[in-house]
């Protein structure tokens, strides 16, 4: 009942189920990637079709008060006549969303729920090259290569999440579309790793693109020379933690830190092997807090971030990247 943010749950006539989050005050803002756990049925009949929603309070993101209010809105969807009914209209004039729902009383004898979600996993690769140059040491045909890791998800008292992710599995997401860039600005490419999407409107708010995430676990900038060369195409992530929720008092928080693992390019030059380093062990900081106030939800954020990347000064990546690198900033929405 922050009036700022919101959880969709609907389903189709023929049981398929649909699911997303409103980061913002805007039906249009939709965050695809929340995959809560719940169950829908539908049954047809000669007069239409009954729909039944079960939805476990333990999906949902919600502090502990003596009066249980929940924000609500229910919506039907009629696309053979282009036809979409609101319980409370939200009229397309008007700006705002989840602040122009209805009120849910009643609610009673529920509390908040414990999380506990643990999704280890081993995961195996091949590249099989079926001309392959038989001078390239770094390629055997079949190119196996194997990793092993574990996400965890904690709920942190009634409305805060802990993740945290030892060698995250970023294999399965979808990859980025090919792109030239001939300017001198950075590629801003959208995120899909699942660690790093929740709760990710907290740590972006405000920040311009101080804080982006893709950055963590990218592309080695680091130069390797030789004959062959085997370039790592990621950064290892060693670990990675999160804190994020809303409390009580309307204090939203985000907190996260991640370690990436030193990598090295490995050279052939006239059958002599060596190895390059092309990215340093480096860490990673976000902390970000908006506080709202006022009846119609205005809000007051400040944020910090902060790099560091274990190389000496006379270290050849010293040239092209900073050792070090902290920003700060404030902000303020007035509503």
């Amino acid at each position: 009942f922050d009036r700022r943010t919101s959880y969709m749950f609907g389903v189709t006539a023929a049981g398929v189920r649909l699911d997303h989050y409103h980061p913002r005050d805007s039906e249009s803002n939709r965050d695809a990637e929340y995959d809560p756990v719940w169950q829908a049925r539908t049954v047809i009949t000669e007069e239409g079709w009954t729909a039944e929603l079960w939805l476990p309070f333990s999906q949902l993101r919600f502090n502990e008060r003596d009066e249980r209010v929940f924000g609500l809105n229910i919506k039907r969807d009629i696309p053979a006549r282009n036809e979409e009914d609101y319980w409370a209209l939200v009229r397309r004039t008007e700006s705002g969303w989840a602040s122009r729902f209805g009120e849910l009383r009643g609610i009673e004898g529920v509390a908040p729920k414990g999380r506990l979600e643990v999704l280890p996993y081993i995961a195996g690769s091949s590249r099989v090259t079926a001309d392959r140059d038989p001078a390239d040491p770094f390629d055997d045909g079949k190119n196996l290569v194997g990793r092993v890791g574990a996400d965890l998800k904690f709920g942190v008292g009634s409305n805060l999440t802990l993740d945290v992710s030892f060698n995250p599995d970023f294999g399965q997401i979808e990859a980025d579309p090919a792109e030239v860039n001939l300017t001198v600005f950075e590629t801003i490419f959208p995120e899909r790793r699942p660690f790093f999407l929740e709760g990710n409107d907290v740590l972006t708010a405000g920040t311009g693109n101080y804080y982006y995430s893709r950055r963590i676990g990218a592309w080695p900038s680091g130069s390797a020379v030789g004959d062959y060369v085997d370039r790592p195409s990621t950064a290892t992530i060693l670990g990675a933690a999160k804190l994020t929720g809303r409390l009580a008092s309307g204090t939203s928080v985000g907190l996260l830190g991640a370690v990436t693992d030193q990598e090295f390019a490995r050279t052939s030059t006239d059958g002599l092997r060596g190895r390059t380093q092309v990215a340093p062990r480096s860490g990673w900081g976000v902390v970000r807090v908006i506080q709202e106030f006022g009846d119609q939800g205005s809000t007051f954020g400040a944020h910090l971030t902060a790099v560091h990347r274990g190389m000496d000064p006379d270290d050849p990546l010293a040239q092209v990247l900073s050792r070090n690198a902290l920003t700060g900033g404030a902000d303020a929405r007035i509503r």
